[in-house]
């Protein structure tokens, strides 16, 4: 009988933990980030980027869909010209263009790699929050996930854009 208190015990106090969850990895090499566009927008100049916004199609929900609005408001402002936007980590194509609405034709934009195959997670990006890495004549400046702690991000993407 003690056993079998003991047994619920234990499963009831390591049952109740949250899982773990991944650290945010931003070990993919600028040199990586670079041939990665490159490859899949060749007609860009990496120079002119001032932004790429890493969106993981999987994570944390919050901050998916606020860079998703983000990045859909600057494409209804016309404004993705020097912005690179990666959805990766897509399980379901046709859940991505539902989620997206009447906004779907974003993932036809020049400036928009829709990463089908995951080569950038496979290339080590794992994160459920989407990344900012911002550029300055095609040199990555800073990079930085957005976390629902550091919301701050999109007035510095705004102001890095010059808006």
């Amino acid at each position: 009988m003690r056993f079998f208190i003991f047994s619920i015990a234990f499963i009831f106090i390591h049952g109740c933990k949250e899982p773990s969850t991944p650290t945010p990895d931003s070990s993919i090499s600028q040199s990586k980030i670079i041939s990665f566009i490159e490859k899949n927008l060749v007609d860009l100049d990496i120079a002119n980027i001032k932004l790429v916004v890493v969106i993981p199609n999987a994570g944390c929900n919050g901050c998916v869909g606020s860079t998703q609005s983000f990045v859909i408001d600057k494409m209804v402002e016309g404004d993705l010209k020097d912005i690179v936007v990666i959805w990766t980590d897509i399980n379901d194509f046709k859940r991505l263009k539902l989620l997206l609405g009447s906004h779907h034709k974003i993932l036809n934009h020049a400036n928009v790699i829709v990463d089908k195959q995951n080569e950038f997670k496979n290339m080590g990006f794992v994160s459920f929050y989407p990344e900012v890495v911002l550029f300055t004549h095609g040199e990555i400046k800073s990079r930085t996930f957005l976390k629902p702690e550091n919301s701050e991000v999109y007035s510095l993407m705004s102001k890095h854009l010059g808006y």
